[in-house]
């Protein structure tokens, strides 16, 4: 079901209780956070912003492919991440890119605790992101018909791209995205009436050729960490007791 609003998702009954004395603070990506000679434990360094590094590895994918057609008249310009209520005739933006509604990626499974030398961190919480893909006219088109085949070009080609990358690779996305699981781009198919409702809460927004899509799974990185001791050998005494009777 298509809303605006982002959801939340609760933090599952399988998440492992911790002492709160082990809890890290939040570091910023690219930071790091070096142990100091006091230190207990080593801080993991994690991040919290997959779901902009998703939306900015679309965005280049978009702009760097498209400007590479010979065949289209693109600029990187003309392709922007943007709510179709911002966008005018004076905005120059002929294909919109806009994160609609954020939700829980059920189909990614439970995922089990990741465990580094000393140090335990919560299970990643796997989120899918849906997205509304808008092509626009131009206002130098001319004819009502020229620019409207021009705008069904444009929205026939994005399509295209998503088709062609629907599987992409961390170590090809913008930076701050922690995982190694590769994302999955699907088109969607949302029913005409919903689509109708998510252009009426744009305001006095037109309605343009559309398309929406999802990306998944993209994973959050918990910051909730604890110390562990891993137990690598243990002495186990077979011995007889005193007072057992030998057996023959």
């Amino acid at each position: 079901m298509i809303t605006d609003a982002y959801s939340t998702a609760d933090r599952s009954d399988s998440t492992i209780p911790f002492d709160s004395q082990h809890r890290s603070g939040s570091i910023l990506a690219g930071e790091s956070n070096a142990t100091s000679p006091g230190d207990s434990h080593e801080v993991a360094i994690v991040t919290f912003t997959a779901v902009a590094a998703v939306s900015e590895t679309l965005l280049e994918l978009f702009q760097k492919q498209i400007e590479q057609r010979r065949n289209v008249s693109f600029s990187r310009s003309d392709v922007a991440l943007t709510s179709p209520e911002t966008v005018d005739a004076d905005s120059g933006v002929r294909l919109g890119l806009f994160l609609y509604h954020v939700t829980r990626d059920e189909k990614a499974g439970a995922a089990a605790p990741e465990i580094v030398q000393s140090t335990k961190r919560d299970p990643p919480l796997p989120l899918s992101l849906q997205y509304l893909l808008t092509a626009y006219p131009m206002d130098d088109e001319g004819e009502q018909a020229t620019g409207t085949l021009a705008q069904q070009r444009t929205l026939g080609l994005a399509i295209q791209l998503l088709h062609d990358n629907s599987r992409l690779e961390p170590d090809a996305c913008a930076a701050g995205l922690d995982q190694e699981r590769h994302l999955s781009i699907t088109v969607t198919s949302e029913p005409l009436d919903q689509l109708t409702n998510l252009w009426a809460r744009f305001g006095d927004a037109t309605y343009h050729p559309s398309v929406t899509f999802e990306v998944s799974p993209v994973l959050v990185q918990s910051t909730n960490e604890e110390s562990v001791t891993r137990i690598d050998e243990r002495e186990t005494d077979l011995s007889r007791r005193p007072d057992e009777p030998e057996r023959l």
